[in-house]
């Protein structure tokens, strides 16, 4: 009788975990869904960046896959703290816990729009000197 000794279990939607921004920079020619997924957020997310007034706002750490159902994620510093920015399809992204939410008060705290929605976020946040001086200053801003 013989035993199976190395096998690998690929679940309906499963991403293949060898499968990140490492991967997709060092074969560029590989034309496979997760690939394809984590080259469209490259580029969204280097549009995003270059629309900013200062490209150093946002830096890109690392590029993941949650499944193929959902798409990859990006793992990102903005303004020296760590976010997740995730697609949400039609064009939308999403940083999730990012202390500016424009969600229902159902939802986990987070920012959706479009990568010119988080652009003038991030510029607006950064003319008036961060984070913590424009949640006060729209605080009183009624």
């Amino acid at each position: 009788m013989k035993y199976l000794k190395n096998f690998k279990l690929f679940e309906a939607g499963e991403w293949s975990s060898d499968v990140d921004w490492q991967f997709v920079k060092d074969n560029p020619d590989d034309d496979s869904e997760e690939s394809v997924w984590i080259k469209y957020l490259v580029n969204e997310l280097e549009i995003l960046k270059d629309d900013l007034d200062n490209p150093s706002m946002l830096e890109i750490l690392d590029i993941r896959g949650h499944d193929l159902y959902q798409g990859p994620y990006a793992k990102v510093k903005i303004f020296g703290k760590y976010y997740r920015i995730c697609d949400l399809g039609n064009n939308e992204l999403c940083i999730e816990n990012f202390p500016i939410t424009n969600n229902d008060e159902y939802s986990k705290p987070s920012f959706s729009g479009d990568k010119w929605d988080i652009s003038d976020l991030l510029n607006d946040i950064n003319s008036v000197g961060g984070i913590e001086m424009y949640l006060n200053i729209n605080k009183f801003n009624i």
